[in-house]
Parts: C-alpha cells; structure tokens; sequence
C-alpha cells in the first residue's frame, strides 16, 4: 500500500472536484467539470512533487501535501478549517515525526479519501442513470426552410418600463421597426427568474413545479424547442452562455464556446472558492462574462455565411443583465466600482449591446433576408429598490416593481406578417406553426409570480406561485 499512498494528494483534488459537482449536478453537464478534474488532479501532483523536493522524504512528503491539498480547497467553505490543515501540515514538517506513524497517517489518509469519493461518484450515477435522455437523431435534411435565430437579452426591459426609469429606448425599437421587425410593446414575460421563464420558453409551456429548480435545469436540456427544430429538418446550435442553465444544452447539435481552458461556470465557481482566488490565476466572472459575450455576437455575425442546412440558432446572452459590471455604452470595459448604482450599470449595457445589436442584425439580414430573428427578454429589469425590498422582507408585492419584472422586449423579424404573441409561452408556438406548419395552439397568457420573491437561507423564491397578470395590466 505504499506505493499507492501517492494517490492520496491527487485524489485530494478529484474529491472536491466531483462532490462539487455532486452537489450542485442539476446545474451542469460532465463534459464541464472534466477540465477542472485534470487540474486538481495535476495541481495536487505539483504541490506533491514540491513537498518531496523540499523534505526529500516521499511519504512525509505526501501527507504534507494531502494537508495542503485540503487546505486549499476548503478555503472557500470555513477559513478557520483551511487554516489548521495548513499549519498541521507546517508542523509535521517541522516535527520529526516517526516513520512508522508516517506511514500509517497515509494509509489512513488513503483509505478515508477512497471511502468519501465512493459516496458522490455512487450519487452522480444513480442522477443519471434515472434521467430519461430521448436521443436525438442527426437529421439531414434539403429543405429550404429559413434559419431561425432565438436571441435572449437577458432581463432587458420594455420601452415603457426603461421610460419610468428615465432612459428613452425608442432609438434601438426604432431601427428595429425600420429593419422590418414587429416590436411587441406590451409583451410580458410568463415568470420572473431566468431559470423558470427559459424552461417555460423552451417548453413552449407553463411549469408544473417552478418552485423545482432540479426540474427546471433539466427540463433546458432535453427541450421541445429543440426536439422540435430537430423533427423539422434543423441543425440545433447553442451558443453557449457563463450561466449554467445554457451554457451547454443536451439536444443542441452543437455549443459554440470560447475557445480557452477556465470558460465554464462550473470552473470559476469552483476555483473561485479555494486559495488559488487570491492569486491572480483564474480570470474573475466579468472578466470570463465579457469573453463569453464578445464571443456570442461575433459568430452570431458569421453564421449566416455556413452550412446550406437550415440552422435553428440559441443565443442566450447575458446582458443587459447588470450581475456583473461588464461595458460601458461605447463598448470600453467598465471595472468594479462600488458607487456605480444598479441603474447606471444596466443602462450602460443597454446602450452597449443595441450598439452591437445592430451590427449583427444587418450582417444577418444582409447574408440571409429571409431568416427569422426573434429579440426577446426572459425577465426585466431588477431596480435598486425592487432590490432592497427584496433581501429586507422577501416580499416584493408593489405593483410598480412587478411591472418592472415583468415586462420585457419582444420583437420578431418575420417573412410575413402575423398577428405575435405577447408573451414568450406562445413565441415557438407560433413560429412553428405559421412559418413550419406544425399544429400548435397559443395558450392563455399569464404571468405568474412567487408568493415569496426570496425565501431565507436559499436565495431562492418559494415553490407556490400565483396569476399576477390581472395585476401587472
């Protein structure tokens, strides 16, 4: 068993790696966290091969290791608990601790690092032997049906909503109107949280549990969008986003992702909670967000020049959601400042996304006339004061700041003109049945919000909804 105890540092970094993911599994896919397994897995072996080249004892060399492996990957859990794996580890190497108890402290370290991986790998395998994944079958088709394009901006306003708040939007509606789009001024969206409202989209259908995160993260993945786009004769492309509901989608023929090593949520939340933070090493979530959506608007200015199959493209692109502080409107990098206020940040990326919006726009229509392009919101816009009244009670009931969650931008470039729907439930339902001849029915449009926006100590609102639509109107 001493030859195997220099496992014990690496397999130190696969555990965090995988009970991460066992831990947070709804939110991502396999393929996401294999990058941060290799890294562990080799940043453990370095810390290893440090230790030995400083004690020039392999044993006393690898249970020091395993103490700082710990260490660095708790950090982010309890300070205090990084803290004493990193001094045990200082003393041990001070200490001239007998080689019989060295090599039994390995042994156990070994043994106990098997048993704690046994528990969330056997967790990861049972989630998805239960997921009932329907195979999507390539589809190779000739038909001259038009490439459709499916961009969510996210929580981007309505004309009227951005108005209250003193911004004047028409400038960017009305290009579009100009451009040949239909601008939907009264669409609402049919939940207020991202990760209900783009299941629901996707579904073309209301949530029976939105209250059920697991189920709203897996309903993304196997979606009937695009099962649908799929029957029809569509190549799926997802042009994957930093959030982890659609940075990587099941049913999608392809994710389109930036092309670096640390790019996925699950990395930068993961890396992000250890030591490793405080060094420089990993970019920080602006910086990754910025790449991400630089990345998004300039292939979705080169598809329209691919492929003669018709494509079906899913952009979900994280601005001008105001989470992170990204642009200004001319496009600079806007750098963390805690004065900059809710409102100066989120208007700024409006100003900087129509700005780039419209360069994608006429790179489309131009290659490609006879696309479908549909611009449309999951949610609004979150306000300094909805944001306060939300993290004070939990409650958010006030009719003006519903409204602001609830409308949005929609508006629909189209080959003819039909009557749009005014909420996102019926978006895909339409489309596919005026444009693709599908047999679809628009349903009743309703907006539903959380009886409680928040619940303490999950961030999460609570499962009961309830029909707000007679409010917001």
């Amino acid at each position: 068993m001493n030859k195997l105890v220099w496992l014990s540092s690496p397999l130190v970094g696969l555990y965090f790696v995988v009970s991460y993911y066992a831990n947070n599994i709804v939110l991502f896919l396999p393929v996401q966290v294999l990058s941060s397994v290799v890294g562990a897995v080799i940043l453990c072996s370095l810390i290893t091969l440090a230790m030995y080249l400083l004690s020039k004892d392999k044993l006393m060399a690898n249970l020091i290791s395993v103490l700082i492996a710990v260490g660095v990957f708790t950090w982010g859990y309890n300070n205090m608990v990084s803290l004493v794996f990193m001094f045990g580890a200082i003393i041990i190497y001070f200490l001239k601790i007998n080689n019989k108890i060295v090599v039994y402290l390995n042994r156990i370290a070994l043994l106990l690092l098997v048993g704690l991986l046994i528990v969330p790998l056997f967790n990861i395998a049972v989630y998805h032997a239960s997921l009932d994944y329907k195979p999507i079958n390539d589809v190779i088709s000739d038909t001259d049906s038009p490439d459709i394009y499916y961009i969510i901006l996210d929580s981007y306003a309505s004309n009227d909503i951005m108005a209250s708040l003193g911004y004047d939007n028409s400038y960017f509606t009305g290009y579009l109107k100009e451009d040949g789009f239909v601008v939907e001024e009264d669409a609402f969206c049919n939940y207020p949280r991202t990760y209900i409202s783009v299941p629901s989209i996707l579904a073309m259908d209301y949530i029976d549990d939105p209250g059920d995160r697991e189920y709203c993260y897996q309903s993304i993945q196997t979606n009937k969008v695009f099962e649908q786009a799929h029957e029809l004769g569509y190549k799926v492309i997802n042009l994957s986003s930093n959030w982890s509901g659609t940075e990587k989608i099941l049913y999608a023929d392809e994710n389109y992702e930036v092309p670096q090593i640390i790019n996925n949520s699950f990395s930068s939340q993961l890396w992000g909670s250890t030591l490793l933070r405080h060094f420089g090493i990993f970019p920080s979530m602006a910086e990754i967000q910025r790449k991400v959506i630089l990345y998004q608007l300039d292939t979705l200015r080169q598809l329209p020049q691919q492929e003669d199959q018709p494509r079906f493209i899913f952009a979900h692109i994280l601005i001008p959601h105001h989470a992170c502080a990204l642009f200004h409107g001319n496009g600079e990098i806007m750098e963390p400042n805690p004065s900059l206020t809710t409102e100066y940040v989120y208007f700024q990326h409006v100003d900087y996304i129509n700005n780039q919006l419209e360069a994608v726009i006429d790179d489309i229509i131009g290659a490609s006339p006879d696309s479908i392009i549909i611009l449309q919101a999951d949610e609004g816009i979150s306000t300094s004061e909805f944001y306060n009244e939300m993290y004070s009670t939990g409650w958010v009931n006030d009719t003006k700041l519903m409204k602001q969650r609830a409308f949005i931008l929609s508006a629909y470039y189209l080959p003819r003109e039909i009557e749009i729907p005014q909420s996102s439930v019926n978006t895909f339902r339409t489309v596919f049945r005026e444009f693709l001849g599908c047999d679809y029915e628009n349903l009743d449009e309703i907006f539903y919000y959380p009886k409680v926006y928040i619940t303490k100590g999950t961030g999460n609102p609570s499962k009961e909804f309830y029909d707000a639509t007679d409010i917001i109107k």
